[in-house]
């Protein structure tokens, strides 16, 4: 994890975790261990707070604004477990025209397959193609 990224929540950032992981890491592989235990996240590690950071000086509508979410470093740490476990199973889960989550698959192979499907179909004008009306 990114030492400096925006902190959780709680205000701390993984910085804070990576340099007291003596103390504080005994208790942060406790909670992602009980998740797989028990089954269940204390909500006060389900929270997120979304935050607005401006994106010019003078800020006069939404437009001008980013959004970012604050997870707390723990709660970071169980999600990208639970990602780690799923992704071998991924590629099964979603069908192989769709790219999201899926190591390997890229959304420009989509795109290119459309525009394929298009240029053909222009091709194919008057035989079964776009502007065949006799169907």
């Amino acid at each position: 994890m990114n030492p400096f990224k925006a902190p959780g929540y709680d205000g701390l950032h993984a910085m804070f975790f990576q340099r007291n992981w003596d103390t504080v890491g005994p208790s942060a592989v406790d909670f992602v261990r009980r998740y797989f235990e028990v089954d269940m996240v204390l909500a006060e590690f389900n929270c997120t707070l979304v935050v607005l950071i401006p994106k010019v000086l003078s800020p006069e509508s939404f437009v001008n604004f980013r959004h970012i979410s604050l997870c707390s470093a723990v709660y970071k740490t169980l999600m990208k477990v639970i990602v780690n476990r799923l992704k071998p199973f991924m590629a099964r889960w979603v069908a192989e025209s769709q790219v999201c989550f899926v190591p390997g698959r890229c959304i420009v192979d989509n795109i290119v397959l459309a525009q394929e499907v298009i240029h053909s179909m222009w091709k194919k004008k008057g035989r079964k193609g776009l502007d065949d009306d006799n169907d």
